[in-house]
């Protein structure tokens, strides 16, 4: 006899059989089938499995980590790809209520599509996948789109005081709405202007200086957690320093006398001893001086140190620049095309300078990341050359050869912003010769291909940035020395 493996089932039918097999096959032989069942009627086949349809209200919902890209114009039309899990055939896609394209579910991990369009407001998204069985997921932090054009609505005038030069923007009272401080050259006066939110501002409000304020910088030099000013005054050869009282008023100016005509100044800690400093260029001695500060809103001039052989500094910025944890400075050279690298010794001195080869007359010089890479970049206005020169930072506080890109006439100011929202740093620059801000937008590799220019009026001096009519997106702010007001150019990128 040949055995074989068979079934439970069949052997228990095979054991039955040959228990009866005297009576229903008296001859010998294999026994006969037995008769088919209800339940399996043909017992040549295995009995049906259970029913393993699963009902779709009982599953999971599906879960969405990332999207790429992060970001796409509000024009649409790119492909992005949505990462998660429990993806299903059938899946819709809706970005902020808008849905999707050529939406295809590659597998239960990964969608492709196309991007709809979103002309308007840019930023953040919600997007949402939904399945075919009502189950739903949205995420808020995973894209933005950001604008297709760039372009600004005519200047609002604001009044502040003759001659304005300076201009920084900060909350100065705590309502977390952006306000004004505007240096007045020809008024010897720094005026306030409180933000009320939606594009309006207070009566400017004046606070007495030194002679001829050049420069302003809001910093807390009595760490009482408010922002105090800072200005520097050309005529009368010294710096004020007007306390914050924190609901965007000041006490009374002190004067600190310095060597020389100021011309532009810096904020940080160049000693090393908690207390923030003043550094002022003075442009007719080709000095720059750091006055120590004291930390109860006072400086020390009796312990000042001065860098010279610096040809005209007109403008300088403190950062730390090399890794060593000691504030560093940049300064503007206007009689030598150069910007000179001043790296701090954390005791108020520094290395010898480091000059970088700009183009004529840089009448401003600032720091930002603009290739996306972490170090601080340096960035020029050269009113000489119609230009801004961009220089990348190393991170060791040395810098690439720069290169130039065209503004308009008389570039005087920069500021660093993202005004259509992309994540890559652009630059706005206050052109003195023809009235308009060119605002330079940025590739994310250092360079910046595209431009934009707005009107705002004769005489630009500084401008900068902030969030200023309400809508959450970035506006420009610049001051006309001739009309002696702070202009508003609203930002209507779609």
């Amino acid at each position: 006899m040949k055995w074989q493996y068979i079934s439970g089932l069949s052997a228990a039918l095979l054991v039955g059989a040959m228990q009866c097999s005297d009576n229903n096959n008296p001859g010998g032989g294999p026994p006969p089938p037995p008769p088919p069942t209800e339940t399996n009627p043909d017992l040549s086949m295995p009995p049906d499995p259970p029913d393993m349809a699963v009902d779709p209200t009982t599953m999971d919902p599906p879960e969405l980590t990332a999207i790429t890209p992060a970001m796409g114009p509000t024009t649409g039309g790119i492909a992005v790809q949505l990462k998660g899990a429990k993806f299903a055939m059938g899946a819709r896609v809706r970005f902020e209520g808008i849905e999707a394209s050529a939406v295809k579910v590659v597998n239960e991990t990964q969608i492709d599509l196309m991007l709809p369009q979103k002309l308007g407001a840019w930023g953040k998204v919600p997007v949402e996948v939904l399945l075919g069985n009502g189950k739903s997921v949205t995420r808020s932090d995973l894209f933005s789109y950001y604008a297709s054009r760039v372009e600004f609505g005519s200047a609002t005038a604001l009044d502040s005081a003759a001659s304005p030069v300076g201009l920084v923007i900060a909350d100065l009272n705590g309502d977390k709405l952006a306000d004004l401080a505007v240096a007045n050259n020809g008024a010897d006066t720094v005026t306030i202007l409180l933000g009320k939110g939606g594009g309006m501002y207070e009566q400017a409000k004046p606070y007495a200086t030194g002679d001829q304020p050049v420069a302003l910088r809001l910093a807390d030099l009595n760490k009482d957690m408010k922002l105090d000013l800072v200005v520097a005054n050309a005529y009368s050869s010294n710096v004020s320093v007007l306390l914050g009282k924190g609901d965007g008023t000041f006490e009374a100016a002190k004067h600190f006398a310095v060597s020389g005509t100021p011309a532009a100044l810096a904020v940080a800690d160049f000693t090393g001893d908690g207390n923030l400093d003043v550094a002022v260029a003075t442009a007719d001695n080709g000095k720059v001086a750091i006055v120590p500060g004291k930390g109860d809103g006072t400086l020390d001039i009796t312990a000042i140190k001065s860098v010279a052989g610096l040809k005209q500094p007109m403008s300088l910025q403190a950062d730390e620049l090399s890794g060593d944890m000691k504030a560093d400075l940049v300064v503007a050279g206007y009689g030598d095309g150069t910007v000179s690298v001043l790296l701090g010794k954390g005791d108020g001195s520094f290395q010898d300078p480091v000059a970088v080869a700009v183009e004529a007359n840089p009448l401003y010089v600032g720091l930002a990341d603009v290739n996306g890479d972490k170090k601080a970049d340096l960035i020029s206005a050269n009113s000489g050359a119609g230009t801004v020169s961009i220089a990348l930072g190393k991170g060791d506080g040395s810098f690439n050869a720069s290169a130039a890109i065209a503004t308009g006439r008389g570039p005087n100011s920069v500021a660093s912003g993202d005004w259509n929202g992309d994540g890559i740093v652009d630059l706005a620059v206050a052109n003195y010769d023809d009235g308009v801000v060119s605002v330079h937008l940025g590739k994310g590799d250092g360079s910046f291909p595209t431009s934009v220019k707005a009107t705002a009026g004769p005489g630009l001096f500084a401008v900068a940035t902030d969030e200023l009519t309400g809508d959450k997106k970035p506006d420009v702010a610049v001051v006309s020395r001739t009309l002696g007001k702070v202009l508003i150019l609203a930002n209507q990128a779609q």
